[in-house]
């Protein structure tokens, strides 16, 4: 039942907690799936993937890729139309040597744009999945609202950043500028996706950074709070920001800043006692001074180290391409104590946070959400259901733009590639490709 002609959409780090969001959005909307994993043999980091691809009728496959290895890229990117690059370590505690952090972020993206720029024909856009720390770090947050256009500065010494936001900082820097560089020809559209601290529902019983922090909380694994705000998203917004900028035409070349509310620490483990003292939970509820914690950091403790940058910060921030380019608003369904709230929910029934219920009652009384990620259809693939974002007249016309941007991308390539060798040939077959494609759209 698989669409043969759906575009083919490689995500890297593939089994990541917003990556397999990503990927389920893309399975749902009727896309051909290649992932990347550094352990594929490991069928627990792919199997809730798999039965994505059983429930949704999709096609989806995997390859083996490190990072810090140059075996597999070549192979991973070779044919997709649609390069999604989610792979990047989230550490949760600051590492000894912040290259733990940097060298996989930074060589794992030129890594997988060398292996792009190898091939005899771009991939239509590429999108990266940077960070909201890339835009709102390293200086003063008085009287400044962030967005899109705003970069984190990596090397002021009043408004030091921990190794994350600078590994996340310079990746994407690297990203963009290893693109102005490429000759015409092998140039590609770029995207980068810059979600702040990402919550929302699990897709399986991997661990991830927020489920982590929400754990430690809940479970008293930390001995107090700190005085800190969370910028955070749905994950759920997170997916679909990707695949609504996929393909839409005015997203090239620019950066999306995605984010919806605010909370502080202290709040989220207020949500959790009055949610889940009466099921055997006794969340941390001690506010520790500031000047404490930046004791211990400086004695060496690498997991307060990590948060000692954002003590007592709070960051204004505007995702203004996200509602003025991409048309897309975030969830309206829950606030910031209901996304809260509805990852404990799922970390529970998952396994990551022990069920202290009496009779497992948390476990057994959870229904796993479902989420219409849908923001259009992609060319050359059918979907059913309805588009809660884009009308069927809507939906036409940016196919259409999209059929539009794909022969002209390849009319560039012919001018561009005449003075090479095997012209004739490289003529003929781009031709075919344009006319297979405008015939495609024809009989949609």
């Amino acid at each position: 039942n698989v669409n043969s002609s759906a575009p083919f959409v490689l995500v890297t780090g593939i089994n990541g907690f917003v990556a397999s969001w990503i990927t389920l959005g893309l399975l749902q909307q009727g896309y051909r799936v290649r992932g990347t994993a550094r352990n594929i043999a490991d069928a627990s980091k792919t199997t809730h993937l798999v039965d994505m691809a059983t429930q949704y009728h999709g096609y989806i496959e995997f390859i083996e890729a490190d990072l810090l290895m140059d075996a597999g890229w070549d192979t991973a990117v070779a044919d997709c139309e649609y390069i999604i690059h989610t792979a990047c370590p989230v550490p949760s505690v600051e590492p000894a040597d912040p290259n733990e952090v940097i060298k996989p972020a930074v060589e794992g993206t030129k890594r997988v744009f060398q292996a792009i720029s190898r091939r005899q024909i771009p991939p239509l856009r590429v999108l990266i999945t940077s960070s909201g720390t890339t835009m709102a770090f390293g200086t003063s947050c008085d009287n400044k609202v962030f967005s899109d256009e705003d970069w984190t500065c990596t090397n002021s010494s009043k408004y030091p950043i921990g190794s994350y936001p600078l590994a996340k900082t310079l990746a994407e820097k690297a990203a963009w500028a290893f693109v102005a560089a490429l000759p015409i020809q092998k140039r590609f559209e770029l995207v980068s996706i810059n979600p702040t601290f990402a919550v929302g529902p699990l897709l399986s019983n991997q661990d991830c950074t927020s489920a982590s922090i929400f754990r430690k909380i809940l479970l008293s694994q930390i001995p107090g709070l700190a005085n800190m705000v969370f910028d955070m998203v749905s994950v759920v917004d997170i997916a679909k920001a990707h695949l609504a900028a996929l393909t839409h035409p005015q997203a090239a070349g620019k950066r999306f800043l995605i984010h919806s509310t605010q909370i502080t620490m202290q709040q989220i483990a207020q949500v959790m006692k009055d949610e889940f003292s009466s099921h055997g939970y006794t969340p941390t509820n001690l506010l520790v001074p500031d000047w404490i914690l930046r004791a211990v950091a400086l004695s060496g403790d690498l997991e307060v180290k990590i948060i000692v940058p954002v003590l007592g910060v709070c960051r204004q921030m505007d995702p203004k391409n996200m509602r003025q380019v991409l048309c897309l608003q975030t969830r309206q369904d829950l606030d910031a104590k209901g996304l809260v709230l509805e990852m404990v929910y799922s970390a529970i029934y998952w396994g990551i946070i022990p069920d202290r219920s009496r009779d497992k009652t948390l476990t057994n009384t959870y229904k796993v959400p479902y989420f219409d990620l849908s923001v259009g259809t992609p060319t050359g693939s059918s979907s059913s259901g309805s588009n809660g974002d884009v009308d069927a007249s809507e939906s036409v016309r940016m196919q259409l733009q999209e059929l539009q941007r794909k022969v002209s991308h390849l009319e560039g390539l012919l001018l561009s590639n005449k003075d090479t060798n095997g012209l004739r040939e490289k003529e003929t077959n781009m031709w075919k490709m344009i006319t297979v494609t405008v015939l495609l759209a024809l009989l949609a």
